[in-house]
């Protein structure tokens, strides 16, 4: 299995994995980890569809629970780092 310490061993690997290079993960992480805390406040732990389960040893349907439960909270914290990608309606 994949792991965060392997990546962060090898530069290229990381941006390839991630699309970001160690230093920028680390900006959206901390970015990440206090939009998470707002959107859900308690001393609960809440890790992360077919990939992400197989890196993490979930079923499909537990990653699906995890992508949906976790993706507004990225979504805010790149929106607070202005981040967020550009759409074009047309």
């Amino acid at each position: 299995m994949l792991t965060f310490d392997e990546l962060t061993d090898n530069p290229r690997e990381f941006l390839a994995a991630t699309g970001l290079k160690l230093n920028e993960f680390e900006v959206l992480l901390a970015e990440y980890a206090k939009a998470y805390m707002i959107k859900y406040p308690a001393n609960k732990t809440y890790p992360l569809q077919m990939m992400h389960g197989l890196q993490f040893g979930l079923s499909q349907a537990q990653a699906n629970y995890w992508i949906h439960r976790l993706l507004p909270v990225l979504r805010e914290a790149l929106a607070q780092l202005k981040l967020t990608p550009e759409r074009d309606g047309e």
